[in-house]
């Protein structure tokens, strides 16, 4: 009978082992796999829209369910393997939080900087980005470990996911502005590293005479004094005030100027991590993207093509209704007319490619173009609406208004069409100038009421 219960308990005692050597097995494999379903990563991953290598003109507009499916899967594909590579292993080589940071991103709990950077090493969801967020914006880091977290993420290539949730954060603690009629917004990443003439700025008031409702959303330089806020400043235009006078600008007007300063004071901590960085940054994206005010339609202009399908993935995905992204020749976040330029067409449902291979003014050299600081440019600007400046800068002025105009008309955007047509007779009507001078007077006016 001793025998009988010492034979029993050897194989209670085996089974135990076995069930324990199975369990451990399990939780291995379940750290090799991704942490979100693969769909979600297929439809973030920075290269989610492969077709945009051509333009969609030259496709089918309605994709087969067949071949969105074979996209899905190449594009998980790509999703799981692009995890693995640039960090010298497989996908169970993957860092992962210790089980003490996993709780703590479980429970929405600070995270400390060591954790940050094991989660921007990754595509993070939306809730990671906006723990690193936060930790970035609460400006307690050493100033090194801040710009590092900074730059890593910049290395590895935001998501249009982690994009767009960082936009939804800089909202969340932005000052708004409630305006009446969602309106236009132009803006650009800025990072060409070139000196130029401020085009949206100078866009944002032919928008204003046609009678479109402009909410522009910038800053000053980082560089150097050639934001488009430095030359509202060098134009006497004042644009720091509270929400309730510029609704009440804009209603006078059609156009209120959101300085990103005011409206994101939050930010401000972030300054020295980016400083310290010296690249471009998810702040960088994120800028054009997080108007404090409600928009119906927006030109984005970036730098590169890979930037601008990361903008057009996050436009999709925080549910904006119309917007150009553009990036031209020579590396410029606007319109070219020196040589070909790139525009993705974004809506809810689409995204689609548009080449420009034809500029007005092939093989000029881009330095030659007006530009310099902010006394410079203002200069340069009166001189445009005044009509004495009738070389390449304009026709570049009236590109880019041209497409803004076609955008909110709902018509496809086109090099010399009739929305760059509409904006040249603006201008040489004194239409544009009428606009800038009761911009002017009315924000100054409003300004001394503060």
């Amino acid at each position: 009978k001793v025998q009988r219960q010492k034979v029993q308990q050897q194989k209670v005692q085996q089974q135990k082992v076995q069930r324990q050597k199975v369990q451990q097995q399990k939780v291995q494999q379940q750290k090799v796999q991704p942490d979100r379903p693969l769909s979600a990563a297929a439809r973030n991953s920075n290269l989610a829209v492969p077709a945009l290598e051509e333009p969609r003109s030259r496709r089918s507009k309605q994709p087969t369910r067949q071949a969105t499916r074979r996209g899905s899967r190449a594009a998980a594909r790509f999703e799981l393997s692009r995890r693995s590579e640039g960090r010298g292993g497989s996908l169970g080589e993957r860092v992962t939080l210790d089980s003490a940071g996993q709780a703590r991103q479980k429970q929405g709990m600070p995270i400390d900087a060591s954790e940050a950077a094991q989660l921007v090493s990754s595509p993070m969801s939306k809730q990671d980005t906006q723990q690193v967020l936060s930790l970035l914006m609460a400006g307690s880091l050493e100033t090194e470990k801040g710009a590092q977290l900074l730059t890593t993420w910049a290395k590895r290539g935001e998501t249009g996911l982690e994009l767009a949730s960082a936009v939804d954060f800089l909202k969340q603690h932005a000052v708004a502005v409630p305006l009446e009629r969602a309106s236009f917004d132009l803006c650009g990443t800025g990072g060409s590293g070139l000196s130029r003439f401020n085009v949206s700025t100078t866009v944002a008031f032919v928008l204003a005479a046609a009678g479109v409702p402009v909410a522009k959303h910038g800053n000053r330089g980082s560089a150097r004094p050639n934001g488009s806020f430095d030359l509202l400043d060098a134009l006497e235009v004042p644009f720091d005030m509270p929400p309730a006078q510029l609704v009440e600008l804009q209603q006078q007007t059609g156009l209120c100027f959101l300085f990103a300063r005011t409206h994101h004071p939050a930010v401000g901590k972030v300054v020295p991590y980016r400083k310290a960085a010296g690249c471009r940054t998810i702040f960088n994206l994120a800028g054009p993207l997080a108007n404090p005010a409600p928009l119906s339609h927006q030109l984005i202009g970036t730098t590169n093509e890979r930037s601008a399908l990361v903008l057009a993935q996050a436009l999709q995905e925080l549910g904006e209704n119309a917007a150009l992204v553009v990036w031209g020749h020579p590396g410029i976040d606007e319109i070219s007319v020196t040589g070909p330029t790139q525009l993705l067409s974004v809506n809810r449902a689409h995204v689609t490619k548009i080449c420009w291979d034809a500029p007005a003014h092939p093989g000029l050299d881009y330095a030659q173009l007006p530009h310099g600081n902010a006394v410079d440019n203002a200069a340069v600007f009166l001189s445009i609406l005044a009509g004495s400046e009738k070389g390449p800068l304009l026709d570049m002025i009236c590109e880019n208004a041209g497409a803004a105009l076609d955008l909110w008309a709902g018509r496809p955007p086109q090099t010399a069409g009739e929305g760059a047509r509409q904006a040249r007779a603006l201008i040489e009507a004194g239409q544009v100038q009428k606009a800038f001078v009761a911009h002017r007077e009315a924000a100054q006016r409003l300004s001394s009421l503060a």
